[in-house]
């Protein structure tokens, strides 16, 4: 820089210091600007990888509960999904648990790790000794996963008729804050050849409705449920209480449940029109089905007992029970399919 005529040598100086002073500020700007763009970029490359791993990664999981006769079922389970896994490099979308117990009782809840629980999809137990008549297994739960349960038992080729399944309440759910699917049997008869024709037609139809029930709940893109099941069933029920005295509570159980419905069918049409491809939506989708699962489960904050489990309502709906105790189990009901909806409108 030339010094120009009538301009001292110490304005000179001046000038040059600013100048300098600019043109390490502008580069120390723009470092920083480059910098922290450099660090955006990378923190938001980090975001989204770590996105991608847990929509591919196995981070649900679907649980089966097996003693007795179950676990002989079970472990002929594990090694039809290893030679799945091995020979066509499979993987499941939703991590499976085998839990045996080779007690009587079902020591799975207790066993399991706290973290496995808070990121289980479904509870399916196998318990029991197996029938040996013609009787046919029985299912109940909660009311998508059973939902599903029997969706995934119909595709089952063969002669069978599944009809039974839809409508009918068989047992009581587990005392668990978990959606679930309990594989039952009604045993009237005496103890059986446990080798003859019969039982082993009988096993073979229990593996497939248990394999079925597992393969749908891991494999399943989007878990959807199709209420139609749900909504006779507990229109029945209700129907069998024909005291007068509870027809405003049966009222506005039903009202509640139509609403439900409505929120259910509009639920299932936004599904219906994501792209399978939307993997983000699809994890939505399900996260919101596991909470709507588990309000309608809606368990006991004592003893996690479902506040809307059908099996004790019918009991109590034809036992010498006192009125109130009827009238506060619709309310309870209600209230409970309230909470479900409130769940679907704030989606």
């Amino acid at each position: 820089m030339t010094r120009n005529i009538g301009e001292s040598s110490e304005y000179v100086t001046k000038r040059l210091c600013f100048s300098f002073l600019f043109s390490v500020g502008f580069l120390c700007l723009l470092c920083g600007f480059l910098l922290g763009r450099f660090t955006v970029e990378r923190s938001l490359e980090a975001q989204a990888q770590k996105m991608r791993s847990e929509l591919a990664g196995n981070d649900r999981y679907v649980i089966l509960s097996v003693n007795e006769d179950g676990i002989t079922l079970a472990l002929e389970l594990a090694q039809v999904l290893d030679k799945i896994c091995s020979g066509h490099n499979w993987r499941p979308r939703r991590s499976l648990i085998f839990c045996m117990s080779f007690t009587s009782s079902d020591i799975c809840p207790q066993a399991l790790p706290t973290f496995i629980w808070r990121r289980a999809v479904a509870y399916v137990t196998v318990h029991g000794r197996f029938m040996r008549a013609n009787n046919h297994a029985v299912l109940f739960g909660s009311d998508i996963m059973r939902s599903i349960a029997v969706e995934a038992i119909r595709t089952i080729p063969g002669d069978n008729n599944w009809t039974y399944l839809e409508h009918e309440v068989f047992g009581p759910r587990l005392s668990l804050d978990i959606p679930q699917v309990i594989f039952s049997f009604n045993d009237n008869s005496p103890a059986n050849n446990h080798h003859n024709q019969n039982s082993q037609l009988h096993d073979i139809t229990l593996a497939q409705m248990v394999g079925q029930t597992i393969w749908r709940l891991s494999e399943c893109t989007v878990t959807q449920w199709k209420p139609k099941y749900f909504n006779e069933t507990v229109n029945e029920i209700l129907a069998s209480i024909n005291t007068s005295r509870f027809q405003n509570a049966k009222e506005k159980l039903k009202k509640t449940l139509r609403i439900l419905l409505t929120a259910v069918e509009e639920l299932n049409a936004e599904i219906n029109m994501t792209d399978d491809i939307q993997m983000l939506h699809m994890r939505i989708w399900n996260d919101l089905l596991l909470d709507l699962d588990k309000a309608l489960l809606c368990p006991d904050k004592i003893d996690s007992h479902s506040r809307t489990d059908l099996v004790p309502f019918r009991k109590l709906s034809h036992d010498s029970i006192s009125e109130s105790t009827i009238l506060a189990y619709l309310d309870q009901m209600t209230k409970c399919y309230e909470d479900a909806i409130e769940i679907l409108q704030e989606r």
